[in-house]
C-alpha cells in the first residue's frame, strides 16, 4: 500500500509540473503574439502516462489562477472578512 501511495505521489507531482510548464507556455506564446500548440510544445513523450492537455483546458486553469490571485489580495485586505456585528447600546440600563 505505501509503494502504491509513492507512485500516486510522484505521478500527482509529474502532473502538476507539467501543467505549471504548459501554463507559462500559453502565456508566453500569448505575449509573444503567436499560437501555442500543444503538440509542438508538450510532446507526448513529455507528459505523464495517459496525460493529454488542450488549449483550452490550460487557459480555463490560467483564468482559475488568476481569479485566485485576485481573490487573495482583496481578501489580505479586508474586502471579504465578515463585517464584525455591530455592539448593541444599553438601552437605558
Amino acid at each position: 500500500m505505501a509503494e502504491l501511495r509513492a507512485l500516486q505521489a510522484q505521478r500527482k507531482e509529474a502532473v502538476e509540473q507539467v501543467e505549471k510548464e504548459a501554463r507559462l507556455l500559453v502565456q508566453l506564446a500569448e505575449y509573444e503574439h503567436r499560437n501555442f500548440d500543444p503538440a509542438i510544445d508538450l510532446p507526448l513523450e513529455s507528459q505523464p502516462l495517459g496525460f493529454v492537455f488542450s488549449k483550452p483546458a490550460i487557459q480555463c486553469q490560467i483564468e482559475r489562477n488568476n481569479r485566485l490571485g485576485r481573490a487573495g489580495r482583496f481578501d489580505f485586505r479586508g474586502y471579504f472578512r465578515p463585517s464584525e456585528p455591530e455592539e448593541e447600546e444599553d438601552a437605558g440600563l
